[in-house]
């Protein structure tokens, strides 16, 4: 289909994925080398426009919501810490514009990114009900990282250990040598998996 693009003067070219995994994702690569635009919005309150996104736990921004009970989700402004209710999302939209994030692309290779919360098709109370259910299952939660906020799927965070958990799974060991010519060789093998 590209190739018969070609003999087309005004041919468009597109390609539509959510990003997978870090580092295979080819909807990534063709990302990067575009222009790089982000849906960004105004606060209805302070009029900075941000890229909405989830923020997490460990953010002061970000989509937040009282413990145990995603119906009163709000989001609160990057810049300014503003509290934005949802029943504003719909007006952000309309103000909404694409900031180029890679202005080294040029005007022909451009690449755009937008996530779930912005979308005025889903609620964020609906959203975050959906972040609980897969939070321990791993495929689902790559799943949902991939298409709801529409970020790159990182193996190695999904599945981190913490210091204690590893130093938990620590084994004595004896060393045995075995009465060959080597004898003054130890050799210890080991493995690491997932």
């Amino acid at each position: 289909a590209f190739r018969r693009a070609t003999t087309f003067r005004r041919g468009k070219k597109l390609l539509i994925s959510s990003p997978t995994i870090a580092g295979e994702s080819r909807i990534k690569k063709e990302y990067d080398l575009g222009t790089q635009e982000e849906w960004h919005v105004p606060c209805p309150h302070c009029g900075e426009y941000q890229f909405l996104a989830f923020g997490g736990r460990d953010t002061d921004w970000g989509i937040k919501w009282e413990q145990g009970r995603p119906e009163t989700a709000y989001y609160v402004c990057q810049k300014s810490g503003c509290v934005v209710e949802e029943h504003w999302k719909a007006w952000m939209n309309a103000r909404g514009d694409w900031f180029p994030q890679n202005c080294l692309a040029g005007p022909r290779r451009r690449s755009f990114w937008k996530n779930a919360w912005t979308s005025n098709l889903v609620s964020w109370a609906k959203l975050i009900h959906e972040w609980r259910e897969v939070q321990g299952k791993p495929k689902e939660l790559q799943q949902y990282v991939n298409t709801v906020h529409c970020e790159l799927w990182d193996p190695i965070a999904g599945e981190k250990l913490d210091a204690s958990t590893l130093a938990g799974r620590l084994e004595a060991y004896q060393p045995r040598i075995a009465d060959t010519d080597a004898a003054d060789t130890l050799f210890v093998p080991a493995g690491v998996g997932r």
